[in-house]
């Protein structure tokens, strides 16, 4: 299993830095995933008008 970021920065007490997006695109998500400058992306539809 390949190592996570997210879980090693916080149980080292380091910040990470995170975003929120409001896409029904998947892809947007993986361009933003790929650049390696954010540690984690949270997919928000919950309370938009978009149709899976």
């Amino acid at each position: 299993m390949r190592p996570n970021r997210l879980r090693e920065l916080l149980k080292a007490g380091k910040p990470s830095v995170g975003t929120h997006v409001m896409t029904t695109s998947p892809d947007i998500v993986e361009m933003i995933g790929k650049t390696g400058l954010i540690d984690y992306i949270e997919f928000v539809a919950e309370y938009a008008p978009y149709s899976l």
